[in-house]
């Protein structure tokens, strides 16, 4: 349990962060918007939802820690022996060191981070007729909780987000 097992690895973490800060790249436009439970830390996908002439468009962005990972070292072989991360009501332990997991590779709003996409095309039907998956450094334009997005769709601000909920509750009926 805990995090304590990282830290004979800082020089191996930084490593891996100095790699992928030079590869660092444009950023997608998307205002990607992630939606967890209020505890959650290690932000690992968000998604932005917008109406088209035929249905919608759905671009989804999944957190990439394996960017420059370096899986047969030390570090790679104590990540796979963890295998997983375990939530428990007496502990969390996570797979990845914490500095990476929660922080660095967590999409948090505002912060650049890289990221695997897919972009779907899904037509008034429900059905994908365009799926491609891609590469992208992101920015998260807001963590939210499910509370939230529940309170945005019961009650609609007219906002930008509540308009985004409410295209994504749309497809998701789909």
């Amino acid at each position: 349990p805990g995090d304590e097992w990282s830290l004979g690895h800082a020089d191996a973490i930084q490593a891996i962060r100095s790699r992928v800060e030079a590869d660092a790249g444009d950023v997608h436009p998307a205002p990607f918007i992630s939606i967890d439970s209020a505890t959650t830390r290690d932000i690992d996908d968000a998604m932005h939802v917008e109406a088209t002439e035929t249905g919608w468009r759905l671009t989804l962005a999944l957190a990439c820690p394996a960017l420059h990972f370096p899986f047969d070292s030390p570090l790679g072989l104590d990540v796979a022996e963890r295998a997983t991360s375990i939530y428990l009501p007496e502990g969390i332990s996570h797979m990845l060191p914490e500095s990476l997991g929660t922080e660095y590779f967590s999409l948090l709003a505002g912060q650049v981070r890289p990221a695997l996409s897919v972009c779907l095309d899904v037509d008034e039907q429900g059905d994908v007729s365009q799926c491609s998956p891609f590469f992208a450094w992101v920015r998260v334009r807001e963590n939210r909780c499910y509370e939230d997005m529940e309170a945005l769709l019961n009650e609609d601000d007219g906002s930008e987000i509540s308009r985004a909920m409410h295209t994504a509750f749309a497809l998701a009926e789909k």
